[in-house]
């Protein structure tokens, strides 16, 4: 069985990157997966404060901080496929979304990249499904955003990524009023299932 780790980072109750998120999730759930659906902000997450800790030898993947975050920051680890929604706000995410993208430093190892032993078996694919909910689509930005998640997310092992951009967003019931978003949701959550 997968296990997802959805993730909403609306600072709206039930708005449209909730919305989005749990239909993604339902469908991954109706396809198999184990699913722990978080809703940043009923959560405890500090901003980061660059203190190194998480740098110190035998540190990685471990915060200094003693609030919600560890906890994801395990799971991201753990799991098989991460859902990921944010608004587009000022064409860039959410400050809660920025928040827990900057505390995923703690799973970033500095230095270069081991060599790689082209007999060893090849690590698990992991998922990310980014999703945006906006007012109005800008193909070139959307990817290019999607593109900096994706880099993000690297750190916690993602290396089969995909987006959803939903537009038309501008009222907080634009998503769950929009059969075809609803169903797009739900095609990416049976994909991360998968």
């Amino acid at each position: 069985m997968k296990k997802i780790l959805a993730i909403s980072t609306s600072p709206r109750k039930g708005g449209n990157a909730d919305t989005i998120v749990h239909a993604a999730a339902e469908a991954a759930r109706a396809n198999g997966a184990d699913v722990t659906e978080v809703y940043l902000r009923e959560q405890n997450v500090n901003y980061c404060v660059a203190c190194g800790f998480c740098k110190l030898p035998g540190n990685a993947g471990k915060c200094a901080q003693r609030d919600d975050m560890q906890q994801y920051l395990d799971l991201l680890q753990e799991c098989d496929g991460v859902i990921f929604s944010t608004g587009v706000y000022f064409g860039g995410v959410t400050a809660q979304a920025k928040t827990f993208i900057d505390r995923m430093y703690a799973l970033f190892v500095p230095g270069p990249p081991p060599k790689k032993d082209p007999d060893a078996p090849k690590g698990k694919e992991k998922k990310l499904l980014v999703v945006m909910t906006e007012g109005m689509p800008r193909p070139d930005a959307d990817r290019a955003r999607a593109e900096d998640i994706y880099g993000c997310f690297a750190v916690a092992g993602g290396n089969t990524i995909d987006y959803l951009v939903v537009d038309g967003c501008r009222e907080k019931t634009s998503a769950a009023n929009n059969p075809a978003h609803l169903a797009a949701a739900a095609e990416k959550g049976a994909w991360i299932a998968q």
